[in-house]
């Protein structure tokens, strides 16, 4: 149904062209005309005149005509005639003209009765009239119809454009188009979150208390029964009134909704006439804001991506580029973070029976919902997007007090994971998570960090998870490309609570671990070869996992200590091999 016509409750269509049967009843020749049956159906609308000379008439309708016939074609057959009212009906006519009393005497009561049924106006014409006394007055008046809508659809036209033209964005559409239609108006992007309304101080006053964004939600949810309700031009009836909806498309992209909103079901093709332009200026709106925003977010995702991939070598530099691109301030520490789809790829496939734009739209919800919730729980979060993932920067003050700990980014990740898969329950997310750095220039370690925390935690431990770099374990040693650096930090990281330690205790604790993995870990042995007793390395023991946070009972756990040990013992080898005090 294009824009500017309309769907009545009888079936019926309006449009600019045309007028409607009880208008052409008082037009000349009709006017002498008898409503013979399907009189409910008076205002379906008349955009054409055609004659019956043909008994498979029904094959050249367009929709829209009033139909004239004497009858003649199908005279003896009763059955032909009752079906004529439907084939008429079904093609859309506006009504059916009939002369009787040369050819038939009266119509079949079956005819009348289904015209009845239908709403399809069956209208006795005069005898002694010819059938140019009707198609001249008829086409006459439809034909200065058309000419008037068609210089009020170019000064509607001509209007949206100025509005275009200067700047005033989606706000002005929505309060002109409120204007000449004294409806209330809407604008909603594909998820039906409004962009614009028409109703402020300046614009014209609505004629009834203006609809709230919580109204028009409620609007939108109405009209999102029929998933094809999104692409093609709806009329609705809704609170007392009628709500029409007319989409917002550029080529096969879909980019909203023009919403409008009569209290009054009473309306014309002014209506449709204003919702279409006012929907075609603001689609032109639409592409032209996404086109700015998806440059800007190009040029902000291409700074991110360069400085997360070590191409930006100056701190000033990033610090500069990051305020004047984003008004970030990275000389805050920032932990970061990427969000994943997981094997998109493979849901891609499975997809293959519905439309492309699908899983395009799922993408792109998933990146809206991450970045949404990450902005709602720490402000001033950044996020870029690339491919099917999403990278979070989390900023923090000075001391980094919050976020600074795994487990709590962990669980900041695992909230922010739940309430996007709360409304996109269609796929699973995983999170991978980098370690804490304070400077800008250490970052690429992060994210790096984080790639193989996302990227080898789904291998190791399957998909639909947090996980931390931290988490990686033992196997940070065997992925990373740290060399002694990443040595030292895991060893550090496992032991360096015991190396904080006084110094008999301290040695105490490194002597027991020695001797307990010397000992394969059998406590009575690691005993004797100390000279103490059972129950003071077994103190120990409970020591070093009090302080480490460890379990030495737990098999990884327990290799994560033992690694570690080796590693500060071959640090060690390696200090002595070299000139004492000379740094590794």
């Amino acid at each position: 149904m294009p824009a500017q016509r309309r769907i009545d409750n009888d079936g019926g269509a309006r449009s600019g062209a045309g007028l409607t049967v009880a208008e052409a009843l008082r037009i000349g020749p009709l006017a002498r005309g008898r409503v013979l049956a399907g009189r409910k159906g008076e205002n379906r609308v008349i955009t054409s005149v055609n004659v019956m000379d043909t008994p498979d008439i029904k094959d050249w309708l367009k929709g829209g005509e009033l139909l004239l016939t004497n009858v003649l074609v199908i005279k003896d057959d009763t059955q032909a005639q009752v079906a004529l009212v439907r084939d008429l009906f079904e093609r859309g006519a506006a009504a059916l003209g009939v002369k009787l009393k040369r050819w038939v005497d009266s119509l079949p009561p079956d005819m009348l009765t289904l015209a009845d049924e239908l709403g399809l106006p069956i209208i006795e014409m005069p005898i002694d009239i010819a059938w140019t006394e009707v198609l001249n007055p008829v086409l006459t008046e439809i034909l200065n119809r058309q000419a008037a809508y068609l210089e009020t659809s170019q000064r509607i036209h001509d209007d949206f454009t100025r509005v275009a033209l200067l700047g005033h964005g989606l706000q002005s559409i929505c309060a002109r188009l409120e204007q000449l239609t004294h409806s209330q108006c809407a604008i909603v992007d594909v998820e039906g979150e409004v962009l614009a309304t028409g109703h402020d101080p300046e614009g014209a006053e609505p004629a009834a208390e203006a609809l709230v964004d919580e109204d028009w939600s409620a609007a939108v949810g109405s009209l999102t029964e029929d998933a094809e309700e999104a692409t093609r031009p709806v009329a609705r009836e809704w609170r007392g009134g009628l709500l029409l909806s007319n989409p917002l498309a550029a080529g096969s992209g879909v980019y909203g909704r023009v919403l409008l909103f009569r209290r009054s079901q009473d309306f014309g093709d002014l209506v449709f006439t204003a919702l279409e332009h006012a929907s075609t200026v603001a689609t032109l709106e639409l592409v032209k804001e996404r086109a700015i925003l998806e440059t800007e977010k190009r040029f902000r995702n291409d700074f991110v991506f360069d400085l997360l991939n070590g191409s930006i070598e100056n701190r000033e530099t990033a610090l500069r580029r990051a305020r004047s691109l984003g008004d970030w301030d990275f000389s805050r520490p920032h932990i970061i973070a990427i969000a994943d789809l997981d094997h998109f790829e493979q849901y891609y496939l499975r997809s293959q029976g519905r439309a492309e734009d699908h899983t395009q739209r799922i993408k792109d919800s998933f990146q809206r919902l991450v970045a949404t919730a990450a902005k709602s729980a720490v402000p001033d979060t950044v996020c870029v997007e690339q491919s099917d993932s999403v990278t979070i920067m989390f900023p923090g003050d000075k001391e980094f007090k919050t976020l600074r700990h795994p487990e709590q980014v962990k669980k900041l990740a695992s909230t922010i994971k739940s309430q996007v898969q709360s409304k996109l329950q269609e796929v699973t997310i995983s999170v991978g998570i980098g370690r804490f750095y304070e400077e800008v220039m250490q970052w690429p370690v992060a994210y790096r960090e984080a790639r193989m925390a996302l990227s080898y935690g789904r291998r190791i431990w399957g998909r639909d998870r947090v996980i931390h770099y931290d988490d990686l374990g033992t196997y940070r040693l065997l992925l990373s490309p740290g060399g002694i650096e990443e040595m030292k930090a895991f060893a550090d990281e496992i032991l360096g609570p015991l190396d904080r330690c006084e110094a008999p205790r301290r040695q105490a604790l490194f002597e027991t671990l020695e001797q307990y993995f010397r000992c394969n870990r059998r406590i009575r042995q690691a005993a004797a070869a100390l000279y103490v007793h059972v129950n003071t390395v077994r103190h120990r023991i409970a020591r070093i996992n009090g302080l480490t946070g460890l379990d030495l009972e737990d098999s990884e756990d327990c290799l994560n200590v033992e690694m570690a040990l080796r590693i500060r013992t071959y640090l060690a080898h390696e200090r002595e091999r070299r000139q004492p005090g000379a740094p590794l």
